[in-house]
């Protein structure tokens, strides 16, 4: 899968698609209209079934979540604010270069943070797996509150999405991306 920056998202990453032969028609669900990430649980995986001539569009739609409901306000898929951020001790973030509370994928073995809106294009038809979190350290996830709530828009191109370059996923003309990799 292909994840398209859309306003401030910065990522573009591949995702795990098993072929459509693996799959029954029994097992074949549609994509949801929402998804819901926690903070209070580390990693989460979701898992669609798509095709590929289709791209799923995420679009935070509220509330927020927070590191600490009780000190801190809540925050959107960006994170706290610099200053916001410089105040929380800093020995319990996930990934230290990120903001407290921003969202995070999996890709391979490295965190990447994505934007309030984005877009994820799969290489292949089948089941396409992601891993999503909070960005503050497993330890420290008990004192979290809120959720972030994402609105899926299932977009029909009509196009093959490898774009004759062996499955690897259509780059789109003018996307800049910031990395690349397998989502685990």
């Amino acid at each position: 899968m292909r994840i398209r920056p859309m306003a401030a998202s910065l990522t573009l990453a591949t995702a795990i698609v098993t072929p459509l032969a693996a799959v029954s028609p029994a097992q074949a669900t549609a994509v949801p209209s929402m998804i819901y990430v926690s903070p209070d649980i580390g990693w989460r995986s979701y898992h669609f079934y798509v095709t590929d001539r289709q791209k799923l569009r995420f679009t935070y739609t509220g509330p927020g979540w927070s590191v600490d409901g009780d000190q801190y306000a809540p925050v959107g898929p960006r994170g706290y604010d610099a200053a916001t951020d410089s105040r929380i001790w800093q020995g319990c973030k996930y990934k230290p270069d990120a903001p407290y509370g921003s969202l995070m994928y999996m890709t391979g073995r490295e965190a990447k943070t994505l934007g309030e809106t984005w877009t994820v294009r799969p290489a292949a038809t089948g089941w396409m797996k992601f891993q999503l979190r909070i960005n503050d350290g497993d330890n420290c996830l008990k004192d979290n509150s809120g959720y972030l709530r994402f609105r899926i828009t299932v977009i029909e191109d009509g196009r093959r999405s490898d774009g004759g370059n062996g499955g690897a996923g259509r780059m789109e003309p003018g996307i800049r991306t910031a990395s690349s990799g397998v989502m685990r």
